[in-house]
C-alpha cells in the first residue's frame, strides 16, 4: 500500500462503553474507509477506568488496524492533549490523512467518505458544520446548542479569521498530513491554549483558527450531529463557559505570532 493512501482516524475516549462495545463503533468506522486506503484507528485513552482500558485493549488485540494510545490516569493534560497526541502519532506512523471524531456516537461514521473526498480534491482540511445548510443537531440540550452557536459567533468576531466560518466549535474533521505538520511545527502541542488552560473542547476552536491563520485551504462539510449519540450530553457549568471565553481571548493574543503572513 502506498504511503500516501494511509488514513488514520483518531478517537479520544474515556468511558464510552456503550458506543464502543454495544454499538461496535470502532468496527463501523473501519467499514466506512473506502477501498484503496490503508486504515488505522487510534483510540486515545486518558483518565479512564481500568474496565474501559481493558475493553479497548481487548478490541485492539483482535484487530491490528486498531491501536490504543493509553495516556494514563490521572492525566492532567486532558481531552485536547488526547486529540493532539493522537494526531502526532498518526502522522509519525505514516498517515497521509487524519480524521478526528468522538467516541460517543454523536458523529455518524458515514461522513468519513465525504471528508476524504474533499481532501482527495486538494483541500488541506475538511471541517464539519452543524449550522450550514444541510447540517443539523439532534439530541442536544438547548443550553449546549446556545453555547455552540454563541461560541461560533464570538470566535468569528474575536479571532480575526478574515472570513465568516459558520461553525467554529464542532469536532469531526479531517486534515492532510502537511497541514498538521505545519500547525504542529508552529505551535507544539504542549503549548496549545486548550492544553495549558482548557477547557478541552476549546481545542476545536483553536484547531480551526490555526487552519485558517496558517492559510490552509479547507471546505465546510454539513453534518447532522448527535443522531446516534448513546447518552444525553451534560449541561456545561458556568465556570466552563467562562474558562472557554478566557481561552478565546488568550488565543486572540497569540494571533500575530501564529498567523502566516
Amino acid at each position: 500500500m502506498r504511503a500516501e493512501r494511509k488514513v488514520a482516524v483518531v478517537i479520544p475516549a474515556r468511558k464510552e462503553i456503550k458506543a464502543i462495545h454495544e454499538e461496535k463503533l470502532l468496527e463501523r468506522v473501519l467499514s466506512e474507509i473506502p477501498e484503496g486506503y490503508e486504515p488505522k484507528l487510534y483510540v486515545s485513552v486518558s483518565n479512564a477506568e481500568p474496565n474501559f482500558v481493558h475493553l479497548v485493549e481487548d478490541i485492539a488485540s483482535h484487530d491490528d488496524r486498531i491501536k490504543m494510545l493509553n495516556l494514563g490516569t490521572p492525566d492532567p493534560r486532558g481531552l485536547a492533549y488526547a486529540y493532539l497526541f493522537g494526531f502526532k502519532q498518526a502522522v509519525s506512523d505514516g498517515a497521509s490523512m487524519v480524521v478526528e471524531m468522538d467516541a460517543n456516537g454523536a458523529h455518524d461514521p458515514s461522513y468519513i467518505r465525504e471528508f476524504l473526498d474533499r481532501l482527495e480534491k486538494g483541500k488541506g482540511a475538511a471541517l464539519s458544520s452543524r449550522f450550514a445548510p444541510g447540517g443539523g443537531i439532534e439530541q442536544y440540550p438547548l443550553q449546549r446548542q446556545l453555547i455552540s452557536r454563541s461560541g461560533t459567533i464570538a470566535a468569528n468576531l474575536v479571532l480575526g479569521l478574515g472570513r465568516w466560518v459558520d461553525d467554529m466549535t464542532s469536532g469531526y474533521e479531517a486534515f492532510r498530513k502537511e497541514v498538521l505538520g505545519d500547525i504542529f511545527g508552529t505551535l507544539p502541542i504542549e503549548k496549545w491554549v486548550s492544553v495549558t488552560r482548557g477547557p478541552g473542547h476549546f481545542f476545536q476552536t483553536e484547531m480551526r483558527a490555526m487552519v485558517i491563520w496558517r492559510k490552509h485551504s479547507f471546505d465546510m462539510v454539513p453534518i447532522v450531529w448527535g443522531a446516534e449519540r448513546m447518552e444525553e450530553p451534560e449541561l456545561l457549568p458556568l465556570r466552563t463557559v467562562l474558562k472557554a471565553f478566557r481561552s478565546l481571548m488568550i488565543l486572540r493574543s497569540k494571533r500575530k505570532e501564529l498567523i502566516r503572513k
